[in-house]
C-alpha cells in the first residue's frame, strides 16, 4: 500500500467497502447502456448512426458502456470535480472489458483521441479526464493515441444546467483542429467520460471531417 492509499483508502462507490472504487459485486450490478444512433438517441445495431440521421459530417457512431446513474455517476463527479484523477484508470479498465464483453469492432487503423478541455480549465483542474481515459484505453484495447490533434480554443458555459437547445448553440465554433496532417484519412475514437445530449462529441466530430477525417465514432463511460 503507497502512502496516497494509506492516507486516502479507496471506498467502492457502490457500497463504501475498502480496496477499489468499484468493488466486484458493484461492479457486476452496474446498469450496462444500450447502443443507440448518436444524431435520434434511438437504439442502434452497434451504435451506428441510423442512415437516415446522417449528415455531411456526422458522426458514424456512438458507443457508451454504462447508464449514468448510482456508482459510475459518482465516480464521474468525483473524477471531474474532486481531482480523483486516480479513478479514471479504474473506469478505463472498466470500459475496455465492456467493449470486449460486447465485441466492438472499431474501423481498422483508428486513433484514440480525448475530447479537449480548454487551457486554463485543466490548468486549474490539473488534468484531462478524457485524457487520462484515452491514453489508459489505448493501453488495453492496444490502439494508436495522440493528444493535441485538436484544441479547444474558447470555453463555454457549464453545460450542466442547459436545455438540448443551449447545449446545442454553446458548442458551435469552440474547437480547431492544430495537426491536419495527424487526422487526415484516419478512422478517429473520440474519447468522453459522460454524454448527456451528444453535442460535443458531435462538434467535435464535425471539425474532425472537416479537417479529413476518414470516419469519427464516439466512445463515453455513460450517457
Amino acid at each position: 500500500m503507497n502512502i496516497i492509499d494509506f492516507l486516502f483508502p479507496k471506498r467502492c462507490f457502490g457500497c463504501d467497502a475498502l480496496g477499489n472504487y468499484f468493488c466486484k459485486i458493484c461492479a457486476q450490478s452496474l446498469l450496462v447502456q444500450k447502443q443507440i444512433c448518436i444524431e435520434c438517441f434511438k437504439p442502434s445495431v452497434d451504435g451506428k448512426t441510423h442512415f437516415k440521421c446522417q449528415k455531411k459530417f456526422s458522426l458514424d457512431g456512438f458507443t457508451s458502456a454504462y447508464v449514468y446513474e448510482g456508482a459510475i455517476k459518482k465516480a464521474l463527479i468525483s473524477l471531474k470535480y474532486k481531482f480523483a484523477y486516480d479513478i479514471a484508470f479504474e473506469l478505463a479498465k472498466m470500459v475496455a472489458i465492456r467493449l470486449l464483453e460486447i465485441s466492438f469492432l472499431f474501423p481498422d487503423n483508428s486513433l484514440i483521441v480525448p475530447v479537449p478541455l480548454y487551457k486554463k480549465r485543466e490548468n486549474w483542474r490539473g488534468f484531462n479526464q478524457s485524457e487520462i481515459l484515452a491514453k489508459e484505453l489505448a493501453k488495453l484495447i492496444k490502439y494508436e493515441h495522440k493528444i493535441g490533434l485538436i484544441v479547444k480554443i474558447k470555453d463555454h458555459r457549464a453545460q450542466v444546467r442547459l436545455s438540448r437547445t443551449e447545449r446545442l448553440k454553446n458548442t458551435k465554433n469552440i474547437y480547431k483542429v492544430l495537426d491536419q496532417k495527424g487526422i487526415y484519412e484516419r478512422n478517429i475514437i473520440l474519447i468522453d467520460d459522460v454524454v448527456t445530449t451528444g453535442a460535443t462529441l458531435r462538434e467535435i466530430g464535425k471539425v474532425l471531417k472537416m479537417n479529413g477525417a476518414k470516419s469519427v465514432w464516439g466512445v463515453a463511460i455513460a450517457h
